[in-house]
């Protein structure tokens, strides 16, 4: 017999997925003839740089020089803002279009990946919605939040194959390679500029890789937890299963739904170097 949580979840997944799929367009970057300084604010960009769309949730900004991508974000969204204060931003730097989510970073990481380092905490704020009510969670996310400026996870995979594993990486080691992060911490919800290396070297380990000519394919990218994450064991639980059993296999299959049809938010851009 089948599950109707799984396949009421399963319709739930298609219809968000239908409605924020990936759209990918065209921009060109522009180029900065002396090197931009990442402090959080755009006012020291190139007068003529290019808004890559204008809608309802972000504005993103593209520049480059010979040697780095400069990204600024700035989010207007508040829902948006919500999603990625719970599950993180994920922004994605590939070289080839068949090869999605080759290098991302993962800045701000978010709640739900900031408390993946404590056991069982990332369990039970995912399948018991009212985690973060206690006193003692709130502490927890209250720390965190206030760390968040400091704190990003690199996403580095050679095949489409290897799994997605996050990891966190110090923000003294990223300088020293020069790779940038900054949030502005007055901005009403979220501006983040970023400097990142177009290839690598000895000194710069963490790079696009971009060969000349060619364009760079970044996506701007919220995911919530998958529906077998959420629902753990409970999902294999039959009609001859305890009453507080099935309860709690209700709860987690609310959790899911409220999560995806809220969270999830992908869109990519093809974004064409400039020359100087």
């Amino acid at each position: 017999m089948h599950n109707p949580f799984r396949i009421t979840l399963f319709l739930l997944l298609i219809a968000s997925i239908t409605i924020n799929c990936a759209r990918t367009r065209a921009v060109s970057s522009t180029f900065a003839p002396t090197p931009i300084t990442v402090d959080g604010s755009i006012t020291d960009w190139p007068r003529d740089r290019m808004q890559i769309e204008n809608n309802p949730e972000y504005d993103m900004y593209f520049a480059n020089d010979e040697e780095f991508l400069y990204l600024y974000v700035i989010v207007k969204s508040t829902q948006i803002h919500a999603d990625i204060e719970e599950f993180g931003l994920n922004l994605y730097f590939d070289t080839d279009k068949r090869f999605r989510r080759s290098f991302g970073i993962i800045y701000p990481i978010g709640i739900l990946n900031g408390i993946s380092n404590i056991p069982g905490a990332r369990q039970e704020y995912l399948q018991n919605p009212g985690w973060a009510n206690f006193s003692e969670n709130q502490q927890i996310i209250a720390a965190l939040q206030n760390e968040m400026p400091n704190r990003v996870m690199l996403i580095q995979r050679n095949s489409s194959r290897d799994p997605m594993r996050p990891a966190p990486v110090n923000m003294e080691a990223l300088r020293a390679q020069d790779l940038h992060l900054k949030m502005d911490e007055e901005s009403r919800l979220l501006n983040i500029e970023m400097k990142i290396p177009l290839r690598s070297t000895r000194a710069r380990q963490f790079a696009i890789d971009v060969e000349d000519g060619n364009p760079i394919y970044v996506g701007f990218e919220v995911q919530p937890p998958s529906i077998d994450e959420i629902l753990g064991e409970d999902q294999n639980i039959n009609s001859r299963d305890s009453q507080t059993a099935a309860t709690r296999r209700q709860q987690n299959a609310s959790q899911f739904a409220r999560m995806q049809l809220r969270g999830e938010f992908s869109r990519w851009v093809k974004v064409e170097l400039a020359k100087p």
